[in-house]
């Protein structure tokens, strides 16, 4: 064979050599899951998620225990233990190619009675204080919850003495949390109701504005802008509570800042502002607070009836005893017979009218009546 024909030969050879496509660079990992008894665990799920790609594989322990795998692509990998598709233990590891010591394999054992062991000597003093802290809260709140529908439950069934016991275990284990407070005040004035002495549904109705106020108090002080959301139910109810006891300042004060707090109910809380007042003879204060509420919302029917009959309660007698109404009754009683011609303060506005000499005369009913 001449000198040419080898040359030829080899140039063939060496781009062969070239031809054949590299090998993927995989390595291989292997590992044992020993369970919290010290026995093998048997049909666990290993799964391996790499850092960098997100790529996955996993799998499964066999009778003893085990597991194996070819063809892992070589990086870090988070390596979660799970069971029931619940991740019981996680660790890290990296995929080399030559594996653990130059094997070619990489081992990665869960042995959980050491691994757990080991896990709870690495936490520090603070951390381990945290999460007690944490675990504590949060069984305090399960605790807290299950406290809170039994007096719930006693509630709707009309047991309130037991509801309020509860509700004040309650408020003992978590003391700033406004909406136990708010309840604590609502079975007082709920029992003010049935009780037949004054002093003591007095007592009662004070012993709620106590209650109203800390949930206030304690709702303006958190952090928590969602517990703002009860503000003006607090302050309503505070409201309520006052005037049922004749503190009407501060029945007047808690009502508008009920209005300030949720602007968007300001037309009910200014409503049940005059409601209280007129049932608590203070007719002044009451217009006031319906004035207030049909400036908060124009189309609130009852508001006008309830001005008007309060405004009529103001009526004088001239020297011939005819009524003389104060200004503002007859216009306030059309106007919520405008609104709600059929409602059911409608006969008892016509009447309230026929009282002060007027007639009826709305947009939708032209024709007088007597």
């Amino acid at each position: 064979m001449n000198k040419k024909m080898l040359s030829l030969l080899a140039v063939v050879a060496l781009m062969m050599v070239l031809a054949i496509p590299a090998a993927a660079q995989t390595g291989t990992i292997k590992g044992k899951v020993i369970d919290d008894n010290g026995q093998p665990m048997v049909g666990a799920t290993i799964q391996f998620i790499n850092k960098d790609s997100g790529q996955k594989y996993e799998l499964k322990t066999d009778k003893k225990g085990e597991y194996f795998s070819l063809g892992i692509v070589p990086g870090v990998y988070d390596a979660n233990l799970m069971k029931d598709g619940k991740v019981i233990f996680p660790k890290s590891v990296r995929v080399t190619l030559s594996g653990d010591g130059g094997t070619g394999t990489t081992t990665l054992d869960f042995d959980l009675p050491k691994d757990r062991k080991e896990q709870k000597s690495s936490v520090t003093d603070e951390q381990r204080k945290a999460i007690e802290a944490k675990n504590a809260e949060a069984k305090k709140n399960n605790d807290v919850n299950d406290i809170l529908q039994k007096a719930d439950d006693a509630a709707k069934l009309g047991d309130i003495d037991t509801a309020l016991n509860d509700y004040k275990q309650a408020a003992g284990m978590m003391p700033n949390i406004g909406f136990i407070h708010s309840k604590i005040g609502e079975m007082n004035m709920l029992n003010a109701k049935k009780a037949t002495d004054a002093t003591e549904r007095n007592q009662l109705i004070e012993t709620a504005i106590v209650e109203y106020q800390k949930a206030v108090d304690v709702t303006l002080a958190s952090d928590k802008p969602k517990e703002k959301d009860n503000l003006g139910a607090y302050y309503n109810n505070l409201g309520d509570a006052n005037a049922k006891t004749n503190h009407i300042p501060e029945a007047i004060d808690a009502f508008n800042k009920a209005a300030a707090a949720r602007p968007a109910d300001a037309g009910m809380f200014y409503y049940n502002l005059g409601a209280v007042l007129v049932n608590t003879n203070h007719l002044d204060e009451a217009v006031e607070a319906f004035d207030k509420c049909i400036a908060a919302k124009p189309d609130q029917a009852e508001a006008y009836y309830q001005k008007g009959a309060a405004l009529v309660g103001k009526a004088t007698y001239d020297k011939d005893g005819k009524v003389q109404p104060v200004p503002g009754t007859v216009e306030a009683l059309n106007k919520y017979l405008e609104l709600s011609p059929n409602g059911r303060n409608a006969a008892s506005a016509k009447e309230l009218l026929a009282y002060v000499g007027s007639q009826v005369t709305t947009k939708l009913n032209t024709k007088k009546k007597n």
